[in-house]
């Protein structure tokens, strides 16, 4: 079940960017515009494209549950700085 949520996060972003900029935009940052979370899905893929054969390479390296286990550790702290953010930078980056 979290591997569905986690999987499925990213392709729920375009019916939750209109809130999330919503809420940055009444936190201050009048800027924001709709259009500026599509960002999101830019450095997602970036991200992706770059860190998987980096994955690749650690786990012909090292135990595959060590791997997995410190990944998993930067997601749910990556998660908790995002939701603890209050500017849309701050958020963008993690």
């Amino acid at each position: 079940m979290i591997i569905n949520f986690v999987l499925g996060s990213l392709y729920l972003w375009g019916n939750v960017s209109p809130y999330v900029i919503s809420y940055f935009y009444h936190k201050g940052e009048t800027y924001l515009k709709n259009n500026d979370g599509i960002i999101i899905l830019s450095l997602y893929f970036f991200a992706e494209c770059l860190f998987n054969p980096v994955g690749a390479f650690l786990v012909n390296k090292f135990n595959i549950k060590i791997v997995l286990t410190i990944s998993a550790l930067f997601f749910c702290l990556s998660t908790y700085a995002a939701k603890s953010s209050d500017n849309w930078s701050y958020f963008v980056f993690f």
